[in-house]
C-alpha cells in the first residue's frame, strides 16, 4: 500500500482514492505531463505469473484505442514492485455505488441519465467486439453537474458518466478463479446466467448486468439478494426478477415490464443494445414525458407537458438548435443538439427532436413543391432509426422501407449527407469523432415523415487502415492509434505505404521520441519497414547499412535477427533484420542524432520488439 508522495513507475502519488480486494486505486502526477492520472495497483500474486501478466496487457490494450465521452480512458501499464499498475482517466466525482451509499435509491431522473450513459458507453464498446463483463454500480463514476433549483430533489445533470474496469475483472478471474466460477463474489448480485454457468457470452451477458445495476439506482437493492453465494447463483439462473414497483411504489408500472425483458434468462429475450435498453427506460416514465423538455409538478418525477412549438420548456433547458431558429420556424419541429451522445436523447412521436439545422437543410432539400413540412399526423410512418456500422473507409448505413416512400434524407449529426430512393448509404469515413444518423421519407406527393430517432452513437477514430497489420505485430512498440503517444517511451508516429521512387512494397510507420515537445527536438527515431518477403527485407537491411558484416542479435522480448550497424549524416544507425515468422518481412531501424551507432545499438536492445 502506497501513501502520498511515494512514486510507482514515476507517478506520484497525489491521494488515494479507494481501497478493495483487487486492488488501489490513487490519484497520481504523470511523470512528464501536467495531468493527474488515477493509477490503479493490483494486489495479485500472479503479477508475476507470465500467463496472468501476458493476458493483463492484452485487456489493457485492446481497452486503450476505445475512445469515448462514456468510457474512462486507459493510458499505459506495466509491472512495479511485482504488482501490476494500470493509468487511467483521472474522473473527479464519485461512483454509482457510492451514490447509492448516501442516498438510495436514486432521483428517477439522474438514475435514467446515469444508465443512459453508462449505455452509450458499452455500445461503443461492444460495437467493437469489447466486453465488459462486470458492470455494477462501483464501476460507473459519476462526475456531478450543477443542481438545478427548479428540479426535482435529489436531481442534478451529470458533467459525466464513464464506465470503467473493462477487461481487469476478466483477466484476475480467468487465472485466479476467485469463486470457482470465475466470477468475483461483488460482481455476482450483477452477473447474467450465461456467466455464472460458464457459456458463452457476448453484449446482451452486459446488458443484464446494466439492468440488475438499473434496478439497484431505482430501487436501492439488487433484483436478487440471498445469504450464500449459491443462493445468489440460483436466484439469477432460476427465479424471475422481483417487480421493482414492489419495492419502490413511486415508480411507473412500465418500469417492471422493461427491468424484466433487460433481465431475462434467455439473452435472445433481451434488449439487443445497451442503448435500447436505457430509452425503453426513459419511455417507461411515462408517454407524456421526457427526461428533457418537460416541466415537473409539484410532486418531482410526474411532470406535466406543456411544452409547445409557441410555447418554449421551462426545465431543463433544451439544447440549443440552429442559430437565428425558434420552434416557430421550425413547423413543429423540437430542436436538440444531434451531437448529443453522453446522455442519449429520446425521440417520440408528434414531436421531431432533431438538430435545427438538419430541419432547415432538410427542408430545402425535399421541401420543394411540397409547402412547409407537414407533421406525422398528415405525413408517413416515422422509419426506424438507421443501422451504422464503421468499415476502414466508410460508414455503412442501412434502414427499413416506408409504405409509399419514394425518396430518403439521411442525416449525419446535423449535417444532411444523402437524399435519394435507396435505404442504402455509404457515407464516405468522417473525421475522428462521435456520430448518429437520422432517417426521414418522402413521398411523390410530397408528404413527408417525422425523422426517425438516432442510429447507435458511431465512434469514428484515427486508424493505421493498411498499415495494421504493422501496429499489431509490434504493438508494444506502436501507439494504438496515429498521434496517440501510448506507444514506446511516448514515441509520436505516423505511416506510409509503398516506396515509388524505389518499386519496392516497402510499407513504414515511422516514430519519434522528441527530446522537447515543444522545440520539436528529435531525441531518436524508429523506423519498422514490412515488405513482401523475407528476402527483400534481408536485401535492403543489408543495401542500406552499407555494412554487409551483421551480428546476431536477439531482442527484449526474445526474438532473433541480424544487426547491422552504420553512422551517415551525423547520427548513429542500427538497423535489424528479424528471423523468425512474419517478422522475417521486417526491419526496424534506430538512428539517435549526434549519437554514435553503438548509441542507436544500446536503444535497439530496449525497444519491445
Amino acid at each position: 500500500m502506497y501513501q502520498v508522495g511515494d512514486l510507482i513507475a514515476g507517478y506520484r502519488v497525489l491521494d488515494v482514492l479507494g481501497r478493495g480486494g483487487m486492488g488501489d486505486v490513487y490519484k497520481a502526477a504523470h511523470p512528464r505531463l501536467p495531468r493527474a492520472d488515477a493509477l490503479k495497483v493490483l494486489r495479485s500474486a500472479h503479477a508475476t505469473d507470465p500467463v496472468f501478466r501476458a493476458r493483463f496487457e492484452r485487456e489493457a490494450d485492446v481497452v486503450a484505442p476505445l475512445n469515448h465521452p462514456n468510457v474512462v480512458a486507459v493510458y499505459d501499464r506495466g509491472v512495479f514492485d511485482d504488482q501490476l499498475w494500470i493509468a487511467m482517466e483521472y474522473v473527479p466525482g464519485t461512483d454509482a455505488a457510492r451514490m447509492l451509499a448516501a442516498d438510495a435509491p436514486l432521483e428517477p431522473h439522474l438514475a435514467c441519465l446515469i444508465v443512459s450513459g453508462a449505455a452509450a458507453g458499452l455500445d461503443a464498446a461492444h460495437r467493437r467486439g469489447i466486453m465488459h463483463r462486470d458492470i455494477k454500480p462501483a464501476n460507473i463514476l459519476v462526475t456531478p453537474g450543477a443542481a438545478d433549483a427548479a428540479a426535482p430533489s435529489g436531481f442534478f445533470v451529470p458533467d459525466a458518466v464513464k464506465v470503467t474496469d473493462f477487461g481487469i475483472a476478466q483477466v484476475i478471474d480467468e487465472v485466479t478463479n476467485l469463486t470457482g466460477d470465475g466470477i468475483t463474489i461483488g460482481t455476482m448480485h450483477y452477473a447474467s446466467p450465461e456467466q455464472i454457468e460458464g457459456r458463452r457470452v457476448d453484449a446482451r451477458s452486459d446488458i443484464y448486468s446494466l439492468g440488475a445495476t438499473a434496478f439497484e439506482l431505482l430501487t436501492g437493492a439488487p433484483p436478487f439478494e440471498a445469504t450464500s453465494l449459491h443462493g445468489l447463483m440460483t436466484a439469477h439462473l432460476r427465479e424471475d426478477p422481483p417487480a421493482a414497483t414492489s419495492r419502490n411504489g413511486a415508480l411507473p408500472p412500465g418500469v417492471d415490464a422493461v427491468l424484466a425483458r433487460a433481465l431475462a434468462k434467455d439473452p435472445d429475450d433481451r434488449y439487443p443494445s445497451a442503448g435500447e435498453f436505457a430509452r425503453a427506460l426513459e419511455d417507461a416514465f411515462d408517454n407524456r414525458q421526457t427526461l428533457a423538455g418537460s416541466v415537473p409538478d409539484q410532486d418531482g418525477f410526474g411532470a406535466r407537458d406543456t411544452a409547445t412549438p409557441s410555447d418554449p420548456v421551462a426545465w431543463p433547458s433544451p439544447a440549443p438548435g440552429a442559430v437565428g431558429t425558434s420552434p416557430e420556424t421550425l413547423h413543429g419541429w423540437t430542436p436538440v443538439d444531434a451531437a448529443e451522445t453522453t446522455v442519449p436523447v429520446r425521440r417520440r412521436a408528434g414531436k421531431m427532436m432533431a438538430a435545427g439545422v438538419a430541419a432547415v437543410v432538410l427542408a430545402a432539400v425535399i421541401g420543394a413543391g411540397a409547402g412547409v413540412l407537414r407533421t406525422s399526423t398528415e405525413g408517413l410512418e416515422t422509419p426506424n432509426p438507421p443501422d451504422a456500422e464503421v468499415t476502414t473507409s466508410a460508414v455503412e448505413l442501412s434502414w427499413g422501407r416506408v409504405d409509399e416512400a419514394t425518396n430518403y434524407v439521411v442525416t449525419q449529426n446535423d449535417q444532411v449527407i444523402y437524399s435519394g430512393p435507396d435505404t442504402r448509404f455509404s457515407a464516405p469515413r468522417p473525421i475522428p469523432g462521435t456520430y448518429t444518423y437520422q432517417v426521414a421519407a418522402q413521398a411523390p406527393d410530397g408528404r413527408t415523415s417525422d425523422f426517425s430517432g438516432n442510429s447507435g452513437a458511431v465512434d469514428v477514430f484515427m486508424t493505421w487502415g493498411e498499415l495494421q497489420p504493422i501496429a499489431d505485430a509490434y504493438h508494444d512498440l506502436i501507439p494504438a492509434t496515429p498521434l496517440s503517444t501510448n506507444g514506446f517511451d511516448g514515441m509520436r508516429c505516423w505511416g506510409e505505404d509503398g516506396d515509388l521512387a524505389l518499386g519496392s512494397s516497402k510499407r513504414t510507420i515511422w516514430c519519434t521520441r522528441y527530446a522537447d515537445e515543444e522545440d520539436r527536438e528529435t531525441a531518436y527515431q524508429v523506423v519498422v519497414d514490412v515488405y513482401d518477403t523475407p528476402e527483400e527485407a534481408r536485401a535492403t537491411a543489408e543495401l542500406t547499412a552499407r555494412n554487409p558484416r551483421g551480428a546476431a542479435h536477439t531482442t527484449a522480448q526474445g526474438h532473433t535477427g541480424t544487426l547491422y550497424l552504420s553512422e551517415t549524416g551525423g547520427q548513429g544507425r542500427a538497423i535489424l533484420a528479424q528471423d523468425t515468422g512474419d517478422r522475417a518481412r521486417s526491419v526496424v531501424w534506430v538512428a539517435v542524432p549526434g549519437r554514435p551507432a553503438a548509441a542507436a545499438a544500446d536503444l535497439m536492445k530496449r525497444l519491445p520488439i
